[in-house]
């Protein structure tokens, strides 16, 4: 019988699956309705929706269980997927959309928390968090492949909703049948007091959920603005872009895994963690110097740089967060998860404010920029080895 933290990743696989083919074409999408910078804005309306969500969480929780409330999401998010395909009017499309980039963020929760409770040594925590979050980024580099198959040189975006309907049937069916009903009802559930009460109260938490931020104002920005750069104003097609980003998007796969046992036994996270800013806020600066719409050696070297520094940020800040937690402190791990939507309700704000004043070509200097503050915050945290 496969280890319980094994069923969790293998169900959550699926999960990530749907996610990735949505979040990667949301924002070129969106841009055929409107424009640049209100894309951001409907970004930032989700992630308020799904802070929302964290806040609601204790009276929810006291309710139904995590794995029930987890069901509950994925067929709603089915619904939505749905309900897009139907060609609905804008506003009521933009609402959809609102829902479909929300709840994702309230889902991964409950697998974080699946997945710690399963964690028995926190010695091994760098381990599995590293197989985990592995395996959600072979679907996460799989997903532009499809789309770029399926799109080639069109914009046919319904059909990427259709394929990611379907790959919610597996995970609903999967996490019915392998995810144990444990009565989490009955621990301690999350709360806005307790969470902020627990970041103040812990330096080394403190630090460690900053640099998190970081990242996650970082994954904002990519998931919007190098899709609509790259394919709405420099034009290259789907059929490029996806293998493109598929390539772009390996060092997750290749590196967190290792990097993760490497912070276990041998580095720590804090010198790792600070190479990861400094690669990713260089890189991220560098895509503003791309300007032709032929897919160039530059081009790739570039894009892949920005995700081997996202990986090294990555499993680094979520293994040095997850040492100093267990599983029964929900406060914890529902304050390191509510810094998902409070990064993507941010970011999306602080893009749309820069496009105010620069183009979109040129923003990217200014976040790449903004990506080098956690180099400070990594330097400053106290390295568990």
């Amino acid at each position: 019988m496969a280890h319980p933290t094994a069923k969790i990743t293998i169900t959550n696989f699926f999960g990530a699956l749907h996610y990735f083919l949505t979040s990667i074409i949301l924002a070129p999408f969106l841009a055929q309705f409107m424009g640049d910078s209100a894309v951001g804005l409907v970004f930032s309306a989700a992630a308020l929706l799904s802070l929302s969500g964290f806040l609601l969480l204790p009276w929810i929780i006291r309710r139904v269980s995590l794995k029930r409330f987890a069901q509950i999401l994925s067929i709603v998010q089915f619904g939505i997927l749905i309900a897009i395909l139907q060609s609905p009017s804008l506003p009521i499309l933009i609402t959809l959309v609102i829902f479909l980039a929300a709840l994702p963020a309230l889902i991964s929760y409950t697998f974080d928390i699946f997945l710690e409770q399963m964690t028995k040594d926190e010695g091994t925590t760098g381990n599995i968090r590293g197989f985990f979050i592995g395996v959600s980024n072979i679907a996460l580099v799989i997903s532009p492949l499809a789309i770029g198959y399926i799109l080639g040189d069109t914009n046919e975006y319904f059909k990427i909703f259709a394929l990611a309907a379907a790959t919610l049937l597996p995970f609903v069916l999967l996490l019915t049948a392998l995810i144990p009903s444990s009565n989490h009802k009955e621990v301690e559930t999350p709360s806005f007091k307790g969470s902020l009460k627990c970041l103040l109260q812990s330096k080394d938490v403190l630090l460690g959920a900053s640099a998190h931020f970081i990242l996650i104002l970082f994954f904002s920005w990519v998931i919007i603005y190098i899709p609509l750069y790259l394919h709405n104003s420099l034009g290259i097609p789907w059929s490029e872009l996806g293998w493109v980003f598929s390539i772009m998007l390996l060092p997750y796969v290749l590196l967190e895994y290792p990097i993760g046992i490497a912070a276990d036994k041998w580095f720590g996270e804090r010198e790792i963690m600070m190479g990861g800013f400094a690669v990713m806020g260089i890189s991220m600066a560098l895509i503003s110097f791309i300007a032709t719409s032929a897919v160039t050696l530059f081009l790739v070297s570039v894009l892949i740089l920005t995700r081997v520094g996202g990986s090294m940020v990555e499993i680094t800040t979520e293994t040095y967060f997850f040492k100093h937690v267990d599983g029964d402190d929900l406060n914890s791990i529902g304050l390191f998860r509510m810094l998902r939507p409070l990064g993507a309700l941010f970011g999306p704000l602080i893009g749309s404010f820069a496009l105010l004043f620069v183009s979109l070509q040129s923003i990217f200097i200014i976040l790449g920029g903004l990506c080098l503050i956690g180099i400070p915050l990594a330097f400053f945290i106290k390295d568990t080895r």
